[in-house]
């Protein structure tokens, strides 16, 4: 094997292994794309309303718990699939009940 041979082996070896690296990179490099335009934080919407559509990260109280929306919806009452995940769980009464 010539000099030009293995200059060419190695060019087209390289090639072969930086598209198989930027083809690997495309499905992380969308998802730092998505974390980083999605909304920060929380926002609490109030009481749960079978009528109102939530938004990814909107969250309501019901039946004293509180809930965060992770799939937008309109009308799935919070715990009753993957839309909606518990963030703080209902405590119990006092006993003096005031």
């Amino acid at each position: 094997m010539t000099r030009a041979d293995l200059d060419m082996l190695a060019l087209s070896t390289a090639r072969m292994v930086k598209a198989a690296i930027v083809e690997s990179q495309a499905p992380l490099l969308a998802r730092i794309a998505a974390l980083e335009a999605r909304p920060v934080g929380l926002r609490h919407v109030g009481v749960w309303d079978a009528s109102k559509a939530y938004a990814v990260h909107d969250g309501v109280t019901r039946d004293g718990s509180t809930w965060i929306c992770k799939l937008a919806n309109t009308g799935l009452t919070p715990g009753s699939g993957p839309e909606w995940v518990l963030c703080c769980k209902r405590g119990r009464d006092g006993k003096d009940a005031r």
